[in-house]
C-alpha cells in the first residue's frame, strides 16, 4: 500500500508540469520537488487542515469536470453515427489494446481506498466509510464513463496520447478560448491526489511503527500537530526521488501493478477472514462471492497486462 502511495503521487506531482505549463514555463525537476515540499508541509500541519484543504479541492474538482462534460455535451449528438468506433472486433490485438487501457485507466480510481486509513478520525465509521467508499465509486465511474467518451467523441486517441494537459485542449477544441480555468482546476485536482497518498503513506507507516513492523521512530507523533513528521518526511523524500527517476507512463503503469497486487490480497484475506470468524452483528460485511469476484477480476487484469508485456518483449 505505501508503494503504491509513493509511485501514484509520483506519477500525479510529474503530470502537474503539464498542466502549469500552461501558465508559466519552469524546469520541471524544480516543480516536482517545490510542490512536494509544499505538500509535506500541509500533511505535517495537521489532520483537520489536510483534510479540510483536500476536501475543498475535490469540490473544485468535481467543477471542473462537469464543467467539461457540459461544454462536450453537444458532441454526444455524434455518438450513434460513431458508436461503432467505441465496440472494439473480435481480433485478439483489439481486445489486448481494451485491456491494456484499462489496466491502464485502473490508475484513475486510486485513492478511493485511502479513506479507510483515517478511519480514528471518523464519527460513526461502521456507517461513514462504506457509504463514503460505495457512493466516491459510482459518482467517480459515472463522470469518467461520460469524460472518456465525450472526449474520444471530440479529439482523437492520438491527439490525447499526445497531450500534456487534456482536459485543457479538449476546452480548448470545444470553445475556441483560453482554457485557464480547467488547467487551475486541473493543478489543483493533481495537488489533492499527491497530498493523500502523503497522508495515506505516513499512515500506514505510523500504524505499522505502532505494531512493531518497523522503526518505532516512525510511529513518533508530534505534540502540537499530532501528525508523524517523520514518517512524512521520508515518505516525500521517496516520492521526490521516484518522481525524478522514471517517466509518467512507467509510473502510471507501476503503480496499478502495486494497486492490483494490492487488491488480490486484499480480497483473499477477508476471503479467509471469512472463513476462520463469525461475523459480528454490528460489522458491514458482504457475501463471499464479493471478494472472489474482485480477486478473478484483479488477477485478470494482472494476468492480461503481464501477458501483454511479454509479448511485447518476445514476439512470436
Amino acid at each position: 500500500m505505501i508503494l503504491t502511495g509513493i509511485v501514484c503521487a509520483a506519477t500525479i506531482s510529474k503530470g502537474f508540469t503539464g498542466y502549469l505549463g500552461v501558465f508559466i514555463d519552469l524546469p520541471d525537476k524544480l516543480v516536482i520537488i517545490s510542490l512536494l515540499f509544499l505538500l509535506c508541509a500541509v500533511a505535517i500541519s495537521g489532520v483537520a487542515e489536510s483534510v479540510s484543504i483536500a476536501a475543498f479541492i475535490t469540490i473544485l474538482e468535481i467543477s471542473g469536470l462537469l464543467l467539461i462534460i457540459y461544454v462536450t455535451v453537444p458532441a454526444m449528438e455524434q455518438l450513434p453515427k460513431r458508436a461503432s468506433e467505441f465496440i472494439p472486433s473480435f481480433e485478439l490485438s483489439s481486445w489486448t489494446g481494451v485491456f491494456g487501457g484499462s489496466f491502464l485507466a485502473f490508475y484513475a480510481y486510486v485513492g478511493f481506498e485511502d479513506m479507510v486509513n483515517l478511519a480514528e478520525e471518523v464519527k460513526t465509521p461502521r456507517r461513514t466509510l462504506p457509504l463514503a467508499i460505495i457512493t466516491a465509486l459510482g459518482v467517480a465511474t459515472c463522470i469518467y464513463l461520460i469524460l472518456a467518451v465525450n472526449s474520444l467523441l471530440i479529439l482523437s486517441p492520438e491527439q490525447l496520447q499526445a497531450s500534456e494537459a487534456p482536459l485543457a485542449d479538449i476546452y480548448h477544441t470545444v470553445t475556441n478560448k483560453n482554457p485557464w480555468f480547467i488547467s487551475i482546476v486541473s493543478l489543483f485536482a493533481v495537488v489533492n491526489g499527491a497530498l493523500i497518498q502523503i497522508i495515506m503513506g505516513s499512515r500506514v507507516c505510523y500504524g505499522m511503527a505502532k505494531q512493531g513492523l518497523v522503526s518505532a521512530v516512525l510511529g513518533q507523533v508530534n505534540s502540537r500537530t499530532q501528525t508523524p513528521v517523520l514518517a512524512t518526511v521520508v515518505i516525500t523524500a521517496i516520492i521526490i526521488g521516484t518522481a525524478l527517476w522514471l517517466p509518467i507512463e512507467t509510473l502510471a503503469k507501476t503503480t496499478t501493478y502495486f494497486l492490483l497486487i494490492l487488491f488480490c490480497l486484499i480480497n483473499l484475506s477477508l476471503v479467509r477472514i471469512k472463513q476462520l470468524e463469525e461475523t459480528p452483528d454490528h460489522v458491514f460485511a458482504v457475501p463471499s462471492i464479493v471478494p472472489i469476484t474482485g480477486f478473478t477480476a484483479s488477477l485478470l487484469f494482472l494476468g492480461m497486462q503481464t501477458w501483454s508485456l511479454l509479448s511485447n518483449l518476445w514476439p512470436v
